[in-house]
């Protein structure tokens, strides 16, 4: 119950960013354009707003993958480092390597 808790929370936090990218390249879209308006500045002020917003959510997203890092990261010290659930390559041609030493060394015995 406790880890079906703790999926639902990270869930919940990162759930909120797009959300957050959203609001914050709207925001500054609409707040330059109401700069614009009110100091006769068009198009300067929106076109400043809306990069405002794409860098912060640019900020938010870098952000996410931090904490995403560093969850993985500490759930990895708990766990140890398991197996993987795959064979690559490499993993095979060291295995074969291995297990065609370990015969020839067999069979001189």
């Amino acid at each position: 119950m406790k880890r079906r808790l703790e999926i639902y929370k990270g869930l919940g936090g990162f759930g909120t960013l797009g959300l957050e990218i959203v609001l914050s390249v709207l925001l500054g879209l609409f707040g330059g354009s109401w700069l614009d308006e009110r100091y006769g500045t068009t198009p300067y002020l929106m076109w400043g707003g809306l990069a405002f917003g794409v860098a912060v959510s640019v900020r938010a997203v870098q952000r996410a993958l931090s904490i995403m890092k560093r969850e993985a990261a500490r759930e990895e010290r708990e766990a140890g480092n398991p197996e993987p659930l795959y064979e690559t390559d490499a993993d095979r041609e060291a295995r074969v390597a291995e297990e065609r030493k370990q015969r020839e060394h067999g069979g001189e015995a």
